[in-house]
């Protein structure tokens, strides 16, 4: 033991936590020139550092647009230096866009993607290791104490390590600043969400602003961030470990366009200088963008030279708009910078920073009135000495805040129940009182204990503090009927005289006259709504071509229809006026896709409060089309028509045709001007206000559906048809492609899916779009590197490469962040397995009711009082076994979604139907299997009405009853050891029976696709001593990945452990562990190769390298001695989990384990069947 040593934790790697956010946070109408200051608030004079990736190309002489700044200015980027081997560029992205958001200038945008604070410098530290990892100094000071010494007072950090405790790194946090009162230490609350206690090691500091993720609502880019209200579902919520409330607050954080590097992958169209990010990581920038305006506002307008860290944390949480729920999710709230710096600036909030500080039992009271409208809120923060790393309770000095109104009516700070209880955990307190009585109101701080000493030169223990406190302006929005001489409407109809002189109003980041305060614009109301003592106006307009109206699950959306031009669309905010060419339109429905939009946004919503659309429609056939010049003629039309900038083209398709599983996503294609031909059916849509074409729609007459039948007439006349049923001719000469190539009629078979384009009102094929491997099904999981994990249509999990997939959405050209789990998909694969194209569906409706009755004649189903249509790519399911429709058994509960279709195209599609069993007894059921010729035959009897067997690929064979309930059922071929579930279904009570069997073992038969693996030998050896089996098609799957289940499964076989086929293992999750691998689990168990504490198992999860290397190790120890752990090889050894290093190093040593090609282990990467075959190879080999 050392003296010097005071606590020991095991390293956790830090990782990455991360237009329209100033416009949320009500930052945008702070910079406009005197709303609130004279040149306006941009963080002018503010330093704020940021620890990150780096910056761009790491020079300061060759910086992007967006941090560049006018000679003889106060540089943007004031330094930059390296903290880590790698350097300061940024080869990720992600700190210039971090510095982007922070303080870009917007310059590449013509300032619209600029900076929370595009006045403020930065000073830039790279802490990028060797391997592109985030690696921060051990000792946090090293990397504070210079950027403070430079006069960065902000330091913002979008990192931190898992694991919600107060260890060193919190610890080190408070203890800095407690040094320097004056820093502000912002950090991500992590990326972990939605599970509470998910924050990061460094989220758990007291003295730092820790800061959640609010949805920043972008809906063509992010469909599921929708209300600015609610959090992001990524966001990591609290309590600390103690129970304090963290993050402090949410920023909107979820696709937020900024400074894209300049050696990163960009993912915007529209500017490729610019670039899409979300996460708490861009949150804690937002907030650092925030917080330097705030520090402006009290140096330049208040005064202060150096306001403390704490009074920054209480004036940004006592104007956050409160959450609904519980506040250690959220939080105090969402971060409203306009609603904490007005009121300092109208005086109806006031702020002492007080350094003197109380000792244990002294108090302080302030008193402050209330009059008019407006919520009360006080809000105490003070910076707390550091605890113990690993401390239980980490509040050191606890302060107490009391606040008693008019009547006596006392409040206590974080009180949030209303229960009477002050607060001993916290060093942030708040007291909100929405609809606050008038009178006086007295606040009172009070020291409960003082633990440890805070304040320098006193003579007992004394703790400072910042308490900022008053009455917040009321908050309205302006109503759609425009401004008169009798003041300006508000949305719930009352109307507001501007008060002379005492009346600021920004629009689009401009000072314009009350008046032209546009619909939805923000309103901050200082006194009574009737007479206002000051009043602030904040809207926003939005300007777009060539727009589409949608409907995203119920919701109206505006988007733009051209992937280069689309920024994220708007939703329309319900009973929002719609005009059309100057006339009301009732609702968006006869908007024409393409139109030309003015519309006004509410900023803190960022949804629509009026929508003014112009066009003007004209059909033709093209004549012809100069994409050079941007212009397009039509026939008998003597005009030529000019496209402007960014028009939108796309296909207007009519399915004429279709099978009702494609009928929600039909089959958009993406297009522009040069696939535009003489003779096509167009439809031009202009700006009346230009005359240009801001969209050409190309009319195409399409049938959709699977090919059952091929024929060549006498004649040669060739003919496809169709699952609908519909017969087609293909005329002579036209384009055939297939699988994505140029293909021939005859290359298209039974079972291919098939796009048709027709001449219109003809069944007369020109073009035959053809696909040999189509799937349905329900997204999973979505990653660009870990690819589609699906669900499909039958009831299998399929892992699926979409990194070349083509993405459409609300039919349009979109792309993978359009793509959520939830989300149902129709995946069109290339011969090779990899996605071609992903189109995804829009979900109608979602909801339980009682199954009535099918009708197969027309493909119905009634459930509750609806009917839906039923269709062979509706995944149904009872008790987890896909069953058809013909299955279910009226009268009982069924779970299902329907997808959108159009309205003419009748009701909505079913996605998915699911039922459980119904209590009671199950039909009886015997199964046993029979050996016949090389294979086998399943036998019993049942006195179900429906029998069948589920094969290990998802595949269902009917079993059929003989009078006497006797069935037989081939399961030719059958590979050894292959087990499947034999089900019985009773559809006159519901319930059901099952059996599992298995193919007993036979000798092995070479697998037919392990041919020139590099395991093949490996995985021959263990198949011929029965460790390793195929699948029902002779084949091994060699890079498919392994369970958990399925590896500890291999390794009792290569171990030769006996197997009790009766025994179950004791986990809490055993139920759940397929009936395959229950006995190899137990026997493991029994052997101490898995841990048989009582925890759950997750038998279905895919084993990763780590995990595989520490079972081999146990296994390992019970064949001889262990070596000793050495350092990792690995060039990521720093990712591989603290409790995994030292197997992972004893079985590199052991020659257990080796890297990958390009030297990393890749810990968390899933283990393959080759790979597995040959890691118990090696083990069992020794």
């Amino acid at each position: 033991a050392t003296p010097y040593v005071l606590y020991v934790e095991p390293y956790r790697p830090p990782q990455l936590l991360n237009d329209r956010v100033a416009d949320i946070t009500g930052a945008a109408p702070l910079g406009v020139p005197d709303f609130v200051a004279p040149e306006g608030l941009t963080g002018a004079g503010q330093i704020v550092a940021l620890a990150d990736s780096g910056l761009d190309r790491g020079r300061l002489d060759d910086l992007p647009p967006d941090f560049t700044v006018p000679p003889g200015s106060m540089p943007k980027v004031a330094f930059i230096k390296a903290w880590g081997d790698y350097g300061p560029a940024d080869p990720v992205g992600h700190g210039t866009h971090m510095a982007g958001t922070i303080a870009g200038t917007g310059a590449a945008s013509g300032g619209k993607f600029k900076g929370l604070a595009p006045g403020a410098s930065l000073y830039v530290q790279s802490i990028l290791n060797a391997q592109k990892q985030l690696a921060p100094p051990a000792d946090l000071a090293a990397l504070f104490r210079p950027a403070y010494a430079a006069g960065a007072f902000i330091h913002v950090n979008g990192w931190g390590a898992e694991g919600d405790t107060y260890l060193g790194a919190a610890a080190q946090i408070d203890r800095f600043v407690r040094l320097y009162p004056d820093f502000l230490p912002i950090f991500g609350a992590g990326n972990r969400g939605p599970g509470a206690g998910t924050l990061t090691v460094e989220a758990n500091s007291k003295n730092a602003l820790v800061v959640g993720a609010s949805q920043s609502v972008r809906p063509g880019l992010v469909p599921d961030a929708m209300d600015a209200g609610q959090l992001a579902k990524f966001s990591s919520r609290g309590p600390t470990a103690d129970g304090r409330v963290k993050p402090d607050l949410v920023v909107p954080a979820t696709g937020v366009v900024s400074t894209a590097s300049r050696l990163a992958e960009g993912n915007f169209p529209p500017n490729e200088a610019y670039t899409r990010m979300q996460g708490t990581s861009v949150a804690a920038a937002v907030a650092g963008g925030a917080a330097a305006l705030l520090r402006e506002y009290f140096t330049s307008e208040e005064k202060i030279a150096a306001p403390s860290a704490a009074l920054l944390k209480a004036a940004l949480i006592n104007g956050a708009r409160p959450l609904e729920g519980d506040p250690s999710a959220g939080g105090f709230g969402r971060l409203d910078l306009a609603r904490s710096v007005l009121p300092l600036r109208e005086k109806t909030v006031r702020f002492a920073d007080e350094r003197a500080g109380l000792a244990a039992g002294q108090e302080r009271t302030w008193r402050f009135e209330v009059a008019g409208e407006g919520p009360v809120s006080v809000t105490l923060a003070w910076t707390d000495p550091a605890a113990a790393p690993g401390a239980a309770r980490t509040l050191v000095n606890n302060l107490d805040l009391v606040v008693t109104a008019p009547g006596g009516k006392r409040y206590l700070g974080n009180d949030f129940a209303g229960r009477g209880q002050a607060d001993a955990v916290n060093n942030v307190e708040r007291v909100y009182i929405p609809d606050p009585q008038p009178g006086v109101y007295t606040v009172t701080v009070r020291a409960a204990s003082v633990n440890a000493p805070a304040v320098a030169g006193v003579r007992e223990p004394a703790q400072d503090f910042a308490l900022v406190y008053g009455q917040l302006p009321a908050t309205a929005v302006v109503g759609p009927a425009p401004a008169g001489e009798h003041g300006i409407p508000l949305a719930g109809g009352e109307v507001v005289v501007p008060p002379a002189g005492r009346t600021r109003t920004a629009v689009d980041g401009r000072a314009v006259p009350p008046a032209e305060a546009p619909p939805g614009a923000d309103v901050y109301l200082f006194g009574d709504r009737a007479s206002p003592d000051a009043l602030y106006l904040a809207g926003r307009t939005w300007q777009a071509y060539g727009v589409q109206v949608l409907d995203l699950r119920g919701q109206t959306l505006f988007l733009e229809i051209n992937p280069e031009a689309r920024e994220g669309g708007y939703r329309l905010d319900p009973g929002a006026p719609v005009y059309i060419n100057g006339r009301p339109a009732g609702d968006a429905g006869p908007v024409p896709a393409g139109a030309a939009l003015r519309a006004a946004v509410n900023p803190a919503t960022q949804t629509l409060a009026a929508v003014w659309a112009r066009c003007e429609e004209h059909d033709g056939f093209v004549r012809a089309v100069d994409a050079a010049q941007g212009t397009v003629s039509l026939i008998g039309d003597d005009t030529v028509y000019t496209l402007a900038p960014r028009a939108a083209v796309s296909f207007a398709d009519q399915l004429v045709d279709a099978a009702w599983a494609d009928v929600p996503f039909g089959m958009p294609a993406a297009a522009d001007v040069r696939a535009v031909v003489p003779g096509m059916a167009v439809r031009l849509v202009l700006d009346p206000a230009t005359r240009q074409v801001t969209y050409l729609a190309v009319k195409r007459h399409l049938a959709l559906g699977t090919v059952v039948d091929r024929g060549v007439l006498e004649g040669g006349e060739k003919r496809l048809t169709l699952d609908t049923g519909q017969e087609y001719r293909l005329l002579d000469g036209i384009a055939v492609e297939r699988d994505g190539a140029p293909a021939t009629f005859e290359d298209i078979g039974p079972g291919d899916h098939a796009a048709l384009l027709l001449l219109p009102g003809t069944r007369d094929v020109v073009a035959v779009t053809a696909s040999s491997l189509v799937t349905y099904g329900r997204v999973l999981f979505v990653g660009e590197k870990q690819g589609l994990y699906l669900l499909d249509h039958l009831n299998r999990f399929r892992m699926l490469d979409i990194s070349k997939a083509g993405v459409f959405r609300w039919g349009l050209a979109a792309d993978l962040t359009a793509v959520h789990p939830g989300d149902w998909v129709r995946a069109i694969l290339a011969p090779g397995g990899e996605v071609r194209r992903l189109d995804v569906a829009e979900v109608a409706e979602t909801g339980s009711a009682v199954f009535a009755r099918y009708d197969p004649a027309g493909a119905l189903l009634r459930v509750g009082e609806k009917t839906y249509r039923v269709t062979p790519r509706t995944l149904l399911t009872k008790a987890g076994f896909a069953v058809g429709p013909e299955d279910l058994s009226p009268g009982e509960e069924v779970e299902y979604t329907a997808l959108a279709v159009p309205a003419a195209a009748g009701p909505p599609v079913l996605a998915e139907v699911k039922t459980a069993v119904p209590p009671g007894p199950a039909p009886q059921l015997d199964a046993y299997l029979l050996p016949q010729g090389g294979s086998f035959l399943v036998a019993g009897t049942s006195d179900a009405d429906r029998v069948y067997v589920y094969r290990d690929d998802g595949t269902r064979l009917r079993a059929d009853r003989d009078p006497a309930g006797r069935f037989v059922v081939s399961l030719a071929p059958a590979d050894a050891g292959e087990e499947f579930d034999v089900v019985a279904i009773d559809t006159r009570t519901g319930r059901l029976a099952t059996r599992p069997l298995a193919v007993p073992h036979v000798p092995a038969v070479p697998f037919k696709d392990i041919a020139g693996h590099w395991a093949k030998d490996f995985v021959k050896a263990l198949g011929e001593r029965g460790v390793v089996r195929g699948y029902p098609d002779g084949t091994f799957r060699p890079e498919r990945p392994a369970t958990r289940a399925e590896f500890v499964v291999l390794a009792v076989r290569a171990l030769g452990w006996r197997v009790n086929p009766s025994a179950a293992p004791a986990f809490s999750d055993a139920d759940a562990i397929p009936s395959w691998a229950r006995p190899y689990v137990a026997a493991a168990q029994e052997n101490g190769l898995v841990n048989g504490d009582g925890k759950a198992f997750h038998p279905g999860a895919l084993i990763t390298r780590a995990e595989a290397a520490s079972l081999l190790v146990r296994v390992l120890a019970g064949l001889g001695p262990l070596p000793e752990p050495a350092p990792l090889p690995f060039r990521d050894g720093d990712a591989v989990p603290a409790w995994a290093r030292a197997d992972v190093s004893r079985a590199s040593t052991a020659g257990l384990v080796r890297g990958l090609p390009d030297g990393r282990f890749a810990p968390q990467s899933p283990v393959t069947r080759a790979e597995a075959a040959v890691l118990l190879y090696r083990v069992t080999g020794r």
